[in-house]
């Protein structure tokens, strides 16, 4: 079962993931294309924080969590993840 840590890690990798996908000069320009496009319109770490923020204050109502901001057990990698995509923030 995915933990709300894992799914908000997996996220912003995968925002990472497909910026680089979409620079990177020795994959086809078809590949490219999709994830520029993709990326364009993946949530950004912003977006993905105050979904987690939002979440939290909502838990005791719905008893759902999707993302979260923070997490013991994986260490300083959720925020390093959180460091590392803000470079993506929309201008």
């Amino acid at each position: 079962m995915t933990v709300p840590a894992e799914r908000t890690l997996a996220t912003l990798r995968t925002l990472d993931f497909l910026f680089k996908l979409a620079n990177r000069q020795d994959v086809p320009e078809d590949v490219r294309d999709t994830a520029r496009y993709l990326a364009r319109h993946f949530p950004r770490s912003s977006d993905i924080k105050i979904t987690a923020q939002l979440m939290a204050q909502t838990t005791n109502q719905f008893g759902i969590v999707t993302f979260c901001v923070d997490d013991e057990h994986l260490g300083d990698a959720l925020q390093d993840a959180f460091e590392e995509t803000r470079k993506y923030e929309y201008r």
